[in-house]
């Protein structure tokens, strides 16, 4: 090994470390500005709620839960999401030594934490927040709102049909009773052969009737899973059906294509940031594959954690719907968002394209081909104009089509009360627009509309203006966040299984993903200590 470098200790040689944790750690180390955090003012209340979790008279005293949960928000921070790698760092890292003053929990110790503080988490989530306030960190007016799928802890096998699980639940109920029916039997035998009752000599049949229950709650569980999400779209009058398969190992994550185009079990969490400071202001997971009822709750749990009711608000087509822009009016905040089923809002060249159709400018065939419907690739609805003082609308040709029935329409988004407008079977016969307008079976056009159509047209009008494309660019802000989450924070997978477990899980996420804010932004001292 001539030439190379030589170890610069030998394994024997004796090394002075330093007296002290305290000396261990450097004076600028972001550890230090992280305790001193968790420490601060905003948190007492947090800390106070889960201490009251705890009897302190009997047996050997707890962790302080600002010591465990110190540790599991550390830990998200340092891409350590699991109890045992935890145990692990409290005995290995230095910076965890000194966080943990030597503490070392065991991982079922550290688990129980999650488990026991579930429902104070978002407190702590709070928490952050009253620093960000308390050092002029968090603008609140102006939210960016975003969902995305993340994998389940389970696995495509373990998704099963009705049929399947029916089938597996009756196996399972056979095999209990048939152990019954023996231990019944081996029992009566030795009663007669002896005067003390029969006992097991050991624990094998214990045990495999135990396996035996815990499977059966697992097929209950997915067969109940099943039935409330096919109540669920019964009732909301969604078009397209949930899959109609449950797993056995997480009942509640549900099979959804991801971004990739893979279906897999997955949740659904989402969150709102706050586009000045990066905050996490609000979040939740559910299993439901499309976003539009996820917006108002983000603003309004948002507006309950920072106490600032938000001005404007950013989002994707996913969350455009008609009762979610009434809402927003009623709570004079600004939307921008592209219309629905559009990834982006209109470029200029189709708005001068709906213009030109909506005055029946001749179109040319450039502008002809963004007038279609990516759906129906047929002349979309936007190019047509719609006359409020007749009550009509007036087709890029000119010709006029009146209303002729309202039905009730029944969607994910709620109750819509819609009107037809029809044109007359002459008046399309010889229209030159007529190989894009109509389909081969139609003989007429008709256009809906619904009584949320004036907001979708004011929202349009506002995606229109430079500034309101620029302001809707930095909802970027939220999709880097989920960035953060899946790629630093390895949050491609959800560890825990059961929803109220994913939920806290994705909590202690965000709360590290404002932590690390908070730790880019603030100087030791400037918070102080409780």
């Amino acid at each position: 090994m001539a030439g190379f470098r030589q170890p610069e200790f030998a394994r024997s040689q004796l090394v002075l470390f330093p007296t002290s944790l305290e000396d261990a750690v450097p004076v600028d180390h972001p550890v230090r500005l992280f305790q001193e955090i968790l420490s601060s003012e905003p948190f007492e209340a947090a800390w106070e709620a889960m201490s009251q979790a705890y009897k302190l008279v009997e047996g050997r005293p707890p962790y302080h839960p600002r010591v465990l949960g110190s540790l599991w928000m550390y830990g998200m921070l340092n891409r350590i999401r699991s109890s045992r790698q935890l145990e692990m760092a409290c005995h290995n890292r230095i910076d965890f030594m000194w966080l943990m003053e030597k503490a070392t929990p065991d991982h079922g110790t550290i688990s129980l934490f999650v488990k026991r503080h579930k429902p104070q988490l978002n407190e702590v989530l709070r928490s952050t927040l009253r620093v960000a306030i308390k050092a002029k960190l968090l603008g609140g007016q102006q939210l960016a709102i975003d969902g995305t799928k993340v994998e389940a802890s389970a696995s495509n096998d373990s998704m099963k049909k009705r049929p399947k699980l029916d089938e597996d639940l009756q196996n399972v109920e056979a095999s209990i009773a048939k152990l019954n029916a023996e231990w019944d039997t081996n029992e009566a035998k030795e009663a007669g052969l002896r005067e003390a009752p029969w006992t097991p000599s050991g624990n094998t049949t214990t045990q495999e009737k135990a396996a035996l229950e815990r499977k059966r709650l697992q097929v209950q569980a997915a067969i109940a899973a099943l039935k409330r999400r096919q109540q669920e779209h019964a009732k909301s009058g969604a078009r397209k059906a949930p899959a109609p398969v449950a797993s056995v190992t997480d009942p509640d994550a549900r099979q959804m294509r991801d971004k990739e185009g893979r279906s897999k079990p997955n949740y659904t969490p989402h969150l709102a940031v706050d586009t000045e400071s990066g905050l996490v202001t609000a979040e939740d997971v559910n299993d439901q594959p499309w976003d539009g009822g996820g917006l108002l709750p983000m603003i309004e749990q948002s507006a309950e954690n920072t106490q600032i009711q938000p001005t404007e608000v950013l989002a994707d087509s996913g969350y455009n719907t008609g009762p979610a822009l009434e809402k927003l009016e009623e709570k004079n905040i600004a939307p921008y968002m592209p219309d629905c089923g559009k990834s982006r809002p209109s470029s200029t060249e189709r708005n001068e394209a709906i213009e030109a159709a909506r005055n029946q400018r001749e179109l040319t065939e450039e502008q002809k081909h963004l007038l279609l419907d990516p759906r129906t690739k047929r002349l979309s609805p936007e190019a047509f104009r719609f006359d409020g003082v007749n009550n009509v609308y007036i087709c890029p040709a000119g010709e006029t089509l009146r209303r002729v029935r309202e039905h009730p329409d029944i969607n994910v988004s709620g109750i819509s009360l819609r009107t037809q407008y029809l044109a007359s079977p002459e008046s399309c016969l010889n229209c030159p627009l007529k190989a894009i307008c109509l389909s081969s079976k139609s003989k007429s056009r008709m256009v809906t509309r619904d009584q949320y159509e004036e907001k979708r047209e004011a929202l349009r009008g506002r995606m229109k203006t430079e500034a309101a494309l620029a302001t809707y660019k930095k909802r970027t802000i939220v999709e880097r966040t989920f960035s953060w989450l899946k790629t630093t924070g390895s949050m491609r997978k959800f560890l825990r299984r059961g929803l109220d477990n994913v939920r806290a899980e994705f909590t202690l996420a965000c709360i590290a993903v404002n932590m690390r804010i908070l730790l880019r932004n603030l100087k030791p001292g400037a918070i102080g200590a409780s």
